[in-house]
């Protein structure tokens, strides 16, 4: 049985090791190579030596702590290009309060895997063309 190259990279991140293994199986069988972490450091590690083509962060408990450390790495030159996914399983009230603007795209987790890969691709997709 021969396997194919993945088509695309993705780094998966939530500070809930079971949410972050659920998103790289997600991806995984969608046809990614996907690498998951559980900790900001490990993560800006992850990010400084994989070639990812997306970062799927989930936005979880400690809120704060993580849309932080999301804004941290963003500033970084290591997401300067890269298109990031926000997934959460919270309300969007929780977005106001942390200050959250609303040009900022929060995919809320769904029970339908399709349409986080569907976003997934499409975020990708469109980081491509506009470069």
């Amino acid at each position: 049985m021969s396997s194919q190259p993945a088509e695309y990279v993705a780094i998966t991140f939530s500070s809930q090791p079971s949410v972050a293994y659920f998103l790289k199986g997600v991806l995984d069988c969608a046809g990614f190579m996907s690498v998951a972490s559980s900790s900001v450091d490990e993560l800006d590690s992850l990010l400084q030596r994989v070639r990812a083509n997306v970062l799927v962060y989930d936005l979880s408990y400690p809120f704060q702590e993580n849309w932080r450390a999301l804004q941290r790495l963003r500033r970084s030159a290591v997401l300067q290009h890269l298109p990031v996914v926000i997934t959460t399983s919270e309300a969007p009230a929780l977005y106001q309060a942390l200050g959250i603007a609303a040009d900022v795209e929060i995919f809320k987790r769904p029970d339908d895997v399709t349409e986080l890969r569907r976003i997934v691709r499409q975020t990708i997709d469109a980081a491509v063309h506009a470069a």
